[in-house]
C-alpha cells in the first residue's frame, strides 16, 4: 500500500476486493437482518 500512495495513487482509484470464498456466506445470510450474531452462528454450524 506505501507503494501506490508514494506513486500517488489516489485511494479512491483502489479496486473493491473480497475474500475468496467471501460470497457464500453473504448468500446465507439475509441482508435486512444481519447482525454479528448471525454472522457468528453460520461458523458454529
Amino acid at each position: 500500500m506505501e507503494l501506490i500512495e508514494a506513486m500517488s495513487v489516489a485511494t479512491e482509484k483502489y479496486l473493491t476486493c473480497q475474500a475468496i470464498q467471501q460470497h457464500k456466506i453473504w448468500h446465507l445470510v439475509n441482508p435486512n437482518a444481519t447482525t454479528p450474531t448471525v454472522v457468528e452462528n453460520l461458523f458454529k454450524n
